[in-house]
């Protein structure tokens, strides 16, 4: 089955795995139980979504698969509702490429495709569904952050501005100030 990209979230393990038959999925595993079992079939009757970089936040599963016949997206389990939902803020629409998924201060931050910016560094905002792109860290190519990491409220990360080889920028999510 390939299990991969685990997190867990009460007592309950979450990861993607392959069953033969609904392809690269989100499975979880009840450790109480014992019983492992599909989440939801992304996408049945086709390809599978390719679920990758599972995370979790305020109680849902956040993960990148693809949703239709789409470009891989931001998705969201709640298993409180036993749903699988794409999210989609009204005025941005969808989050495309989504990875390096890093949940902090009720938010959730990434590296992601954005339109008219390229790869670059964004954030999803649950309490109000919005999307946004934090920052254009590279604005003639992709900056192409990763390894996000925060020590005393800044978020630490990789990323290529593409002037200098220094790549180690903070983000400060109080003041919405990103600098290298």
């Amino acid at each position: 089955s390939q299990p991969i990209f685990f997190t867990s979230l009460d007592n309950v393990l979450y990861f993607r795995a392959d069953d033969g038959t609904h392809g690269r999925e989100l499975y979880r595993y009840d450790i109480a139980s014992g019983e492992a079992s599909l989440t939801e079939d992304i996408r049945p009757f086709e390809q599978h979504p390719n679920t990758t970089n599972i995370t979790t936040l305020d109680g849902k599963v956040y993960f990148n698969g693809r949703y239709g016949n789409g470009d891989p997206t931001l998705m969201v389990y709640d298993p409180a509702t036993d749903v699988v939902s794409l999210i989609e803020d009204p005025n941005f629409g969808s989050v495309e490429e989504p990875v390096s998924l890093f949940p902090f201060a009720g938010k959730l931050f990434f590296r992601a495709e954005f339109p008219d910016a390229g790869v670059e560094f964004g954030c999803y905002n649950p309490a109000d569904n919005t999307i946004n792109l934090i920052a254009d860290i590279n604005p003639s190519g992709n900056s192409t952050p990763t390894g996000f990491t925060a020590i005393n409220g800044l978020i630490y990360f990789n990323a290529n501005d593409g002037m200098g080889d220094s790549r180690l920028w903070r983000h400060d999510p109080q003041t919405g100030t990103t600098e290298k």
